[in-house]
């Protein structure tokens, strides 16, 4: 189902409703006035709307020839007849395939003939049509039989996952009882990567009327999906939709008990938060906490949900415990800023940090970045900068990599006071809260420098000391060196600008910490080690240009 879209059994309850509470001569009068701004090419259509034979009776008169007409189009399409060739798509800036794509206007007209069939209550004709249109749907996998400029899917005015709940609630009508959970169970396998997820709730909405025999179908459908080895993302899901149907909140924490799976203690969790039990739901998190393993993302949303739960009641310390788990759990920059201000609220922010600090240096797991994002908030430099040393100079966009976090903290450190704004310092300095998978993306999209701001809220706090100071602007500018004369002497050009803004960065904090000579003698050194690598030395006098502390270098005649 699109976004914002209602299924067909709600839609039309909520039509109903609304059409009841309308007089005749209310109705009369919308639909007239409706009417009148139909475009003239869906006037007959409307007009027919009120003939004596409706479409969905007429739907069920040519079944013959509605799944000969399918299988001459999937017959057409195996063939390649609509597929000319493969090129180049300027727009795209990648290679698709090319040809005739009529296909479109013939898949969605019989997926309309297929939807009248399933509206007239031919639900035989409508499960084979169905089921032909989606299967011809996972041909677009072999790059062969579809053409067009983006997937066929989206190509299609037909909601395509609309026609997959159709088609599975077809299945589900017209199977025995008996035979109904495997089948249903095979065909949500098999239409996996047509028209998205699929729940029993959009089976539901799929026409008029509650499933039959719900209550009879739910004990196997539970059974056999309780009975897969390894639970994929689909038939959890499932899974804990039919759980909560049958037994509530109750049964899906018995489940979560028995697979002892992340996923399923946070479905447990937030159906207790839906029925505001928030005590229960506090202590499903810490049961969960207690019977999970240490690491993990899962492991780091539950902890989660204890910081939110106590936040709603109040609970300051619950609260504490909850960012403490996460951040421990899964570090990130987010969950860092979350502990730091948990702890704030309790006046443990030294405690904690200090704590979390110990961890780290006896060799708790965490990655270098967000590992160094603690240890620089704890005053920890020295840590940092063995973490900094044993760093490769290049790979600065991996999300582990300590360089875009440490370089602009001894940058700042340095200078004693934040830069001006409009420097490349300022730049490097906000960037440290860029996520690493959006490093290679403009400044302007990255998130508000929380991190960055709270590194210069620490060190303002405590200054550090004129000789330290010229120690680690020392620290950061060879590592600044490292890694021009990896970037320019491995000519890897799409990075020439980014190292080049981080030179001029590292003079600037020179400028400001040493002096304005300092800067431009930094710059100058820099261009003079690479004489033939004209790309970079434009992208260095480009960068030295944009900084407003730095002298402009002359310009070519």
């Amino acid at each position: 189902m699109r976004e914002g879209r209602l299924g067909l059994a709600p839609f039309l309850a909520e039509l109903e409703a609304r059409l009841l509470a309308l007089s005749p001569d209310e109705l009369r009068a919308r639909l007239l006035a409706d009417a009148e701004r139909l475009p003239p090419g869906e006037r007959t259509a409307f007009l027919a709307l009120f003939g004596d034979e409706q479409p969905a009776e007429r739907a069920l008169e040519g079944k013959e020839a509605l799944l000969a007409d399918i299988a001459g189009f999937v017959e057409d399409l195996r063939s390649g007849a609509y597929v000319e060739g493969w090129g180049w798509d300027p727009d795209l800036h990648e290679e698709r395939a090319f040809g005739d794509e009529s296909w479109v206007g013939e898949l969605d007209a019989l997926f309309h003939a297929a939807g009248d069939a399933f509206l007239a209550d031919g639900l035989e004709l409508a499960r084979e049509a169905y089921g032909r249109l989606l299967r011809a749907l996972l041909l677009e996998g072999d790059g062969l039989f579809f053409c067009g400029p983006e997937p066929a899917e989206e190509m299609l005015d037909t909601d395509v996952a609309e026609a997959k709940a159709r088609y599975l609630r077809a299945v589900y009508e017209t199977t025995p009882l008996a035979e109904r959970a495997a089948r249903l169970a095979e065909e949500v396998a098999a239409l996996g990567y047509v028209g998205g997820g699929v729940r029993l709730r959009r089976l539901a909405e799929a026409r008029r009327g509650d499933l039959p025999d719900l209550e009879a179908f739910l004990p196997g459908w539970i059974e056999l999906l309780r009975g897969a080895e390894g639970l994929g993302p689909e038939e959890r899901e499932l899974l804990i939709e039919a759980v909560a149907l049958k037994r509530g909140s109750d049964g899906l924490g018995e489940l979560a008990r028995e697979r002892r799976e992340p996923e399923l203690f946070l479905a447990w969790i937030d159906a207790l938060l839906a029925e505001d039990r928030l005590e229960d739901a506090a202590a499903a998190c810490r049961e969960a906490l207690e019977r999970l393993e240490s690491l993990g993302e899962g492991r780091a949303r539950i902890a989660e949900h204890l910081a939110r739960i106590a936040a709603r009641q109040g609970d300051a310390p619950g609260r504490l415990e909850g960012r403490r788990a996460a951040w421990r759990a899964s570090p990130s920059t987010e969950r860092l800023l979350e502990l730091v201000e948990s702890a704030a609220a309790l006046g443990l922010v030294e405690e904690v940090l200090a704590a979390e600090s110990d961890r780290i240096e006896e060799g708790a797991a965490c990655d270098a970045r967000q590992a160094c994002g603690l240890l620089l908030l704890a005053r920890r430099v020295e840590p940092a900068l063995t973490l900094l040393e044993t760093a490769a100079p290049l790979g600065w966009s991996d999300r582990r990599h300590p360089g875009p976090v440490v370089v602009p903290y001894l940058l700042l450190a340095g200078t004693g006071s934040p830069p001006p704004d409009g420097t490349l310092l300022a730049e490097q300095l906000a960037a440290v809260d860029r996520p690493a998978s959006r490093y290679l993306e403009s400044p302007e999209e990255s998130p508000e420098p929380r991190l960055a701001v709270l590194l210069a809220s620490r060190l303002a706090e405590r200054p550090v000391a004129e000789a330290e100071r010229e120690r680690l602007l020392a620290v950061a500018q060879a590592a600044v060196e490292k890694r021009v004369a990896a970037v320019v002497g491995a000519k890897y050009r799409g990075a020439y600008e980014r190292v080049a803004r981080l030179v001029i960065a590292c003079a600037e904090a020179l400028a400001l910490g040493t002096g304005a000579s300092d800067g431009a003698a930094f710059v100058a050194e820099i261009r003079s080690r690479y004489p033939r690598h004209y790309a970079f030395r434009a992208e260095l006098d480009g960068a030295t240009r944009a900084s407003p502390l730095l002298p402009a270098p002359p310009r070519k005649r």
